[in-house]
């Protein structure tokens, strides 16, 4: 509990961050909003301090308000790493534009060029315009920097699977499930692999986990 805290820590900047994810992340919205006031209130009007706010606003689901924060952040430092990164999520989440949220991700690689977070998020986007070959590439680019993701592996196995390739998607399904074994999306998916290969018994193994899980 780091409410106990606040009495000390609340000039803080990471403190205050880190109190208004718990907060919210455990439904305590006046404690959320509470951290989220004093955060704007003693951060000032620095590129840092905007990135925070907007990653703030990010989990919050607030994407209009993110943007607005980030790209002040922007404006103030461009090679702040992981500015453009959170735009791009932003972006992505929104759908407004494809191409920027794109966009961004690519500048963020500029700056960190080994990010795996950057290639899966474009992996995402393009599988969701449906550019299976980018997609593919993008996926394998991030776990070639981080073969643990756990979700570019999911990626991956959605991506074979609605191509037919029913043992590639199972081979990326049995390593997510390793990874994140208490994710309902990886046990549903790896159902259907194995129910569409005829291991019926295992595929309903696998739903009646994903139903225990939602």
């Amino acid at each position: 509990d780091l409410e106990p805290l606040w009495a000390e820590r609340s000039s803080d900047v990471m403190y205050l961050y880190v109190v208004g994810i718990a907060a919210h992340n455990s439904g305590q919205s006046s404690l959320d909003e509470k951290a989220l006031a004093r955060l704007i209130e003693v951060g000032g009007d620095t590129p840092e301090l905007h990135l925070i706010l907007g990653k703030a606003y990010l989990n919050r689901q607030e994407n209009d308000a993110a943007i607005k924060e980030l790209n002040l952040a922007a404006a103030a430092d461009a090679s702040l790493p992981f500015v453009h990164f959170n735009l791009g999520v932003a972006h992505a989440r929104l759908g407004d534009d494809d191409e920027l949220a794109e966009a961004e991700f690519r500048k963020d690689l500029a700056i960190q060029p080994d990010l795996a977070d950057d290639y899966a998020q474009l992996a995402f986007l393009y599988s969701r315009e449906q550019k299976k070959e980018q997609a593919e590439r993008a996926f394998q680019q991030a776990l070639g920097r981080d073969p643990s993701m756990a979700s570019a592996h999911l990626g991956l196995a959605q991506l074979y699977f609605g191509e037919e390739k029913s043992a590639l998607a199972l081979r990326e399904a049995n390593l997510a499930v390793k990874l994140a074994p208490e994710s309902q999306n990886v046990h549903y998916l790896r159902g259907r692999i194995l129910t569409r290969l005829g291991r019926q018994a295992e595929g309903r193994t696998e739903l009646q986990a994903a139903q225990k899980l939602m």
